[in-house]
């Protein structure tokens, strides 16, 4: 816990100690007060932007904020400053300031307490180096405080003199006339409560002093009742009274004196001449300082310097010229002194802009950076060539390419173009996205960007040394701007040479020695092992470039075993487990370690290692969002930001944002794979049907192909369309090029297995699950295994009603891949406790619920909370508990990804309880709300962690049985068309089903004829 006091002055204190008093940055503490004051409410990163850094162009803003914000919470811990969407606020449980217990006293009543808060104006000389408006927010600031503190005294004032307490009245009006010692009523209740305390001596002593102060600092009078009061006083209190205030009367009389009339009298001759003095000298030099500038190239500072000084010298001379001879200030004020003042300001800037010149010339500080020439601005993106590779192993090259990159990534003055940036350029230069970026390349990339520069280097070997060069060219031209290079003696300091290198490369640009400092070093956000970084380094090409995900894990996990402190590898190592869809529990593992290791990583990464922490451990997608939106703030042509912010918010149900940052993906790279299936997966879920299909079509369109992908994409875009013939074809292609994959092999035949479900062919169904199955013990994951096994159950016990026959597969199954060989946070727990509860058998299904919290952590918990509380909705419906079942499902219909999905279990206890137009209405909505994921599912779905069983929402399970029910309720309600057109539905449904189904497709035809007008 932290105390901001602001009153008085800035000061920071640790509760049980006092914190370094330049432990922040001023703009640290400015951001501090402006969220104090704001309290709850707090201010939008764009209000902050505007007191603190209008000077700067929008994105150069929003990262000066960010890293403004991040140096916060590195001092005083992440929850310091909370952020929802655009606003930020302190978190009082972290950071208390008196200006938020003063307002909170206030609010309470508590005067006293308030008064004793306030011990000085707000922030009372402190300067921020901010806009006009963060100064003129400081003085209204201050002057709101300063009165609620005046109106405070004042009341407890005449709480103290109604109750008689004379003594505590003098106190509180005492200090009121020291809050505001101009203000003569105040000194007026002064002197009253002193004479009402017996103390008429000081009464009229204050009114002297109040007297001469407003007489020698504003030259005026007091009001005439506080003379009054103090005449009628001396008289009261006799020659006592006389005694103690002769000496007043006395310096009275001698200020008078000493202030004659005539000592003021007109100097107009003086005053004209100097005046015409001053306006020629100032034509001059402002003409010599704006010619400087526009001739010689200085900098404009220049000219405005000229301006500033000789308007501040303006009012010097007109004193001088008016009051040169009063003798209070011949001391100090004479025409000498004026111009030596004069002369002595031009001189400073005469130095200044002499020194300017000479380092400039030389290249030596600001001025002769890149930036300070006018060669580049801040902001500006680079292109980074791919360094080359004298040495016979090209993978060092890679990692030095990888290094700089980096480091430059973490530099707040200049950003380098990213591959998603070059690879689009390169795609509309019809050129490979995979083809190396040599210097000349880049050159090519930077001018068809509009880019200006190109950095581009060389390693080298020479003995047991390794020696490394970089060079900064103009694109346009192929000028070296500069080279830089440096030695590294042995293989293992080839990443501090790097780290030097690149250092002076980022000075050189024009960022200042503090903030290259500031940062950690390359082995610090990478390794100090070279080996760990060349395994770390094709982990990362294996798993983004190749998609071979085994190898990438199995590569990151070798450089975990080198460097057990490596960030970087642990947050691969999760993603590539990830993608593969196993492992739950290491990857919540690795993500933790990342997040917990984040603090030695550059800025950007850092926020890219919360936001996988929050996606992968805590499932909190607001704070995922948050994160990624600050990265895509440093850097807008992050790609990979976008698509994880559109994923999150296709979880949130928010379709028509993900189409937003897909489409904004897209363009980034027109050729985007995941990118381009969400943004028509989440074009269908808005019903926007022919958009969707013409985002496939454009896709296919566009070499190279991606068949894979976009064959998946297609299968399930036309299974929720109903096409189920369609997307099976998709699948099977999908198969065909894919025989060796256990992975692909058992994900296509459960898939396969869903579409012959929801027709009604149970038997196609089961050899395709048992497929899957296979698939999923040759490829040794027990958790795919049991989940398929449990989908295959809940089917032959749903449709087919054979009770002992699931059992029978579940318990064969168990016994196969039995629990103890999963790790416990993939353990299907929840897929196995809804799977019993719809059996009827809500014992056995707490059983499972209540083993899978005893073993899984409480903090690993809450990414499978929906399938965790779907199961225990599950055994309340299986027990009749209408209501507490309510209260899960509701629960799990808020936060689960898929929005249709817990509809019919609604229905069904809807009516359970008689309530026919509800259950009809949300039936209704579950096969009218269009979903993507609504018959197969992406491997990202939480879901599939326990297993799909009826409990799960799917219409495999659910489409024909909310057809059916639908037939029934609207022909009860007498609504004959809709009845016709949902029992129309089934048949058309089922008309290929197995023959164990056909009767209930005759009985709805029975039905539509009985329903149908003409019959």
């Amino acid at each position: 816990m932290y105390l901001l006091r602001l009153f008085g002055g800035v000061s920071f204190e640790e509760c049980g100690g006092a914190a370094q008093k330049d432990a922040l940055p001023q703009r640290a503490l400015a951001i501090l007060a402006l969220l104090a004051t704001a309290r709850d409410r707090g201010y939008s990163r764009e209000k902050l932007i505007g007191y603190l850094w209008p000077e700067s162009d929008g994105a150069r803003a929003r990262h000066r904020l960010a890293d403004t914000v991040y140096q916060i919470r590195r001092s005083l811990g992440d929850d310091a400053v909370r952020t929802v969407g655009e606003i930020l606020r302190l978190d009082p449980n972290v950071v208390r300031s008196d200006v938020c217990a003063f307002q909170d006293a206030l609010d309470a009543g508590q005067l006293t307490h308030a008064a004793e808060l306030y011990r000085g104006p707000f922030l009372d000389g402190f300067f921020a180096d901010g806009g006009a408006e963060f100064e003129r927010w400081v003085e209204g600031e201050r002057q709101r405080l300063a009165d609620k503190y005046a109106d405070a005294l004042d009341k407890l004032a005449a709480e103290a003199e109604a109750a008689g307490d004379h003594a505590r009245a003098v106190g509180w009006w005492k200090r009121l006339a020291e809050h505001d010692r101009y203000n003569s009523r105040y000194a007026l209740r002064l002197m009253e409560a002193m004479a009402r305390s017996g103390d008429p001596g000081n009464a009229i002593q204050h009114a002297q002093e109040h007297a001469r102060l407003l007489r020698e600092e504003l030259g005026a009078e007091p009001l005439p009742e506080v003379l009054e009061l103090a005449e009628r006083l001396r008289r009261e209190a006799g020659g006592y009274v006389e005694a103690l205030t002769r000496e007043g009367h006395r310096s009275e009389a001698t200020e008078a004196e000493r202030s004659p009339e005539h000592q003021f009298r007109p100097v107009g001759g003086r005053l004209v001449l100097a005046l015409t003095i001053y306006a020629a000298v100032s034509l001059v030099i402002t003409g010599l300082a704006h010619v400087s500038t526009l001739q010689f190239g200085l900098p404009d500072w220049l000219f405005s310097s000229a301006v500033a000084l000789l308007s501040a010298c303006l009012p010097f001379v007109l004193l001088t010229a008016i009051l040169e001879n009063a003798p209070a200030l011949k001391g100090w004020l004479s025409w000498r002194t004026t111009i030596v003042l004069i002369a002595s300001s031009f001189a400073v800037l005469a130095v200044a802009v002499s020194g300017y010149m000479a380092t400039r010339a030389l290249g030596i500080g600001p001025w002769g950076t890149l930036i300070g020439k006018g060669i580049l601005e801040e902001t500006d993106l680079i292109v980074l060539a791919d360094f080359e590779d004298h040495t016979g192993d090209p993978m060092k090259a890679v990692m030095v390419t990888d290094l700089v990159r980096l480091d430059l990534d973490g530099s707040p003055v200049v950003g380098v173009a990213n591959r998603a940036y070059v690879t689009g350029v390169l795609r509309q230069m019809t050129r490979p996205p995979e083809e190396p970026l040599s210097g000349e390349l880049a050159r090519e990339v930077a001018i068809r960007g509009g880019l200006k520069a190109v950095v581009a280097g060389t390693l080298h070997q020479s003995g047991s040394s390794y020696v490394l060069t970089a060079r900064l060219e103009a694109a346009e031209t192929g000028e070296v701007l500069e080279s830089f290079r440096e030695t590294a003696e042995h293989p293992d300091s080839i990443i501090s040479a790097t780290d030097r290198l690149s250092a002076r490369l980022r000075e050189r640009i024009g960022e200042s020695l503090k903030t290259i400092r500031r940062g950690p070093p390359l082995k610090q956000v990478r390794t100090p092992s070279l080996e760990a970084l060349r395994l770390y380094t094709e982990s990362l090409r294996a798993n983004t470039q190749l998609r071979e995900f085994r190898r990438a894990c199995d590569l990151a996990s070798r450089a975990i075993e080198i460097d057990t402190l490596f960030v970087a590898a642990y947050r691969m190592r999760a993603h590539c487990l990830t993608n593969m869809g196993i492992e739950p529990a290491q990857i919540i593992a690795d993500a933790t370690k990342a997040y917990e290791l984040r603090h030695q990583l550059t800025l950007k990464e850092q926020y890219n290692t919360v936001a996988v922490y929050h996606q992968m451990v805590t499932g909190d997608w607001e704070a995922v969002i948050n994160a990624w939106s600050t990265v895509l703030e440093m850097d807008p042509y992050w790609a990979e930001a976008y698509n994880q912010i559109a994923g999150a918010y296709e979880t949130l149900h928010d379709y028509a944002r993900a189409e937003e940052l897909f489409r904004h993906r897209i363009e980034l790279d027109t050729l985007a794979r995941i990118s381009r299936g969400g943004l028509a997966r989440s074009q269908f879920s808005q019903g926007k049907f022919d958009e969707a299909e013409e985002t496939l079509r454009q896709w296919e369109e566009k070499p190279p192909l991606y068949p894979d992908i976009v064959a998946y994409n297609r299968a399930i875009l036309a299974a929720a369309s109903g096409d189920y013939g369609a997307a099976e074809a998709h699948l099977r292609s999908w198969r065909d090029r894919n025989r060796e994959s256990h992975l692909y092999r058992a994900r296509i035949s459960r898939h396969l297995g869903r579409l012959d479900q929801v027709q009604g062919k149970f038997a196609e169904a089961e050899t395709h699950f048992r497929d899957a199955m296979a698939a999923d013990a040759d490829g040794e994951r027990p958790e795919g295994y049991l989940a398929n096994a449990i989908e295959l159950a809940g089917m032959q016990a749903w449709f087919r009603g054979d009770t002992a026959r699931a059992l029978v597969t579940i318990g064969a199954a168990l016994e196969e891949r039995s629990l103890e060989s999963i790790e416990p946070f993939g353990r299907p727990y929840p897929g196995l406790a809804a799977f019993y509860a719809f059996l009827g058998e809500p014992e056995r299904a707490r059983e499972f619920l209540v083993e899978w919290e005893s073993i899984v952590p409480q903090n690993l918990r809450r990414l499978q909370e929906v399938p965790r509380r779907l199961g225990w909705g599950s055994v309340a419906m299986a027990e009749g508990r209408v209501e507490d079942a309510l209260v899960e499902l509701r629960f799990v219909q808020e936060r689960d990804r898929c929005p249709i999905c817990q509809l019919p279990l609604f229905g069904q206890l809807y009516e359970s309880i008689g309530q026919a137009d509800s259950a009809l209405a949300v039936y209704e909505r579950y096969v009218t709300t269009p979903y993507a994921e609504r018959c197969l599912t992406t491997p990202y779905t939480r879901r599939a962690l326990g297993g799909v069983t009826p409990a799960a929402g799917f219409d495999p399970y659910w489409l024909p049985v909310v057809y059916e029910r639908l037939g029934d309720l609207y022909g009860q309600r007498g609504d004959t068309a809709k009845a016709i057109y949902y029992y129309g539905k089934l048949v058309d449904l089922w008309k290929d089903a197995d023959p164990e189904l056909q009767p209930r497709v005759e009985a709805a035809r029975r039905a539509i004829e009985a329903l149908s007008p003409d019959t």
